[in-house]
């Protein structure tokens, strides 16, 4: 993602080395073949830039290898770094092959849009001001360049407009991105929690039974599922109506979060029924946990003085049954089971007889 200040990706960095020895190769062949075709320079300024891209290309190879065995470590500063080699260096070159930079002059708007492009608008503006000063200092000192002035001037704006205008679009794309985000995972929110009590709703809670299951089975371990009906709830909805009713299962949802937290996952499969998965390895804890939810949802409510309680009925994996859809049904029936025990309690499936 793009920004305003500062990102990093191991990966960009990479293909920012591909492309630097990518164009170290360039600039070699084209001088190369300039030469051949009788290159106006002198032996001593060729080996110059021989030198010059030799050790761009060994700089890169180093480079390559420090981020491949130390890659968080002086991330900022070894970009920094890299931008002074990169720039200096083809301002140099530029200097050395005179009327023949309008070859190589480019690179350098692909330096500051580049970095700015990949690394975020702050690094982006760290390569276009090194860039301006490096090219200012060109422009004033070497021959060629202060016999064109209209010419070295002119792509001293170009420095300093064309990339503005690619950082205006990055900051942009950044709002458009992150605006895109927002969006997203509120409309993922919403597929899979319940909007009432914010707990995972009905296909989540699917999912997350499924995926719990998978790994049980690869490592050979117990899961408790328990289905949880609120006892008197249709009384509440029938004579206080569904405002009060919606307040009972909102304070049911926080009393339940608030006791399942440390074992295990809770969701709202819809009216005042809840579930929760728990991993277990000692079946003792499984029945603290059940009189723990019957004694929370017990409590009076604030919002209603009819009396609320729990029915909870636990099936487990693998001691009752290895399929998924008879796990639920288990917990089902030991729910009911509960209820037609004087309700405010908790039955286990195995325990049915």
């Amino acid at each position: 993602m793009f920004s305003h200040s500062f990102t990093h990706e191991i990966e960009d960095e990479f293909f920012q080395i591909k492309l630097r020895l990518g164009f170290v190769l360039f600039c070699a062949l084209a001088i190369s073949l300039l030469q051949i075709f009788s290159f106006p320079l002198d032996v001593v300024r060729n080996s110059y830039i021989y030198l010059l891209l030799a050790f761009v290309a060994l700089y890169n190879i180093f480079y390559y290898f420090f981020i491949r065995y130390f890659p968080e470590r002086y991330i900022f500063l070894r970009l920094i770094l890299v931008i002074a080699i990169d720039i200096s260096s083809t301002v140099y070159e530029l200097h050395l092959v005179e009327h023949y930079a309008a070859l190589f002059a480019p690179v350098l708007l692909w330096y500051i849009v580049g970095y700015g492009m990949r690394y975020g608008v702050l690094i982006g503006y760290i390569a276009s001001i090194f860039t301006i000063f490096c090219w200012l200092i060109l422009i004033n000192f070497s021959t060629f360049w202060l016999d064109n002035k209209y010419f070295s001037y002119g792509w001293a704006v170009a420095f300093i407009v064309i990339p503005q205008y690619y950082f205006v679009l990055v900051k942009r794309l950044h709002h458009a991105i992150n605006k895109l985000n927002i969006a997203y995972k509120n409309v993922e929110h919403e597929a899979q929690y319940d909007h009432l009590t914010d707990l995972p709703n009905r296909s989540f809670f699917q999912v997350k039974l499924t995926t719990m299951l998978s790994k049980a089975i690869e490592i050979n371990s117990k899961i408790a599922l328990y289905f949880i009906d609120l006892d008197n709830f249709k009384r509440v909805n029938d004579t206080q109506g569904h405002d009060i009713g919606d307040s009972v299962l909102i304070e049911a949802a926080i009393r339940l979060r608030d006791v399942c937290e440390d074992y295990g996952s809770v969701a709202r499969l819809g009216g005042d029924e809840f579930v929760c998965i728990v991993n277990y390895e000692d079946e003792n804890s499984l029945y603290v946990l059940a009189g723990s939810i019957v004694q929370a949802l017990g409590k009076p409510f604030e919002s209603t003085q009819i009396p609320i309680s729990a029915s909870v009925g636990i099936s487990l994996y693998p001691d009752d049954t290895k399929d998924q859809f008879m796990l639920k049904k288990y917990a089902d029936r030991a729910m009911y089971e509960a209820k037609q025990r004087n309700k405010s309690t908790f039955v286990f499936f195995h325990d049915i007889s």
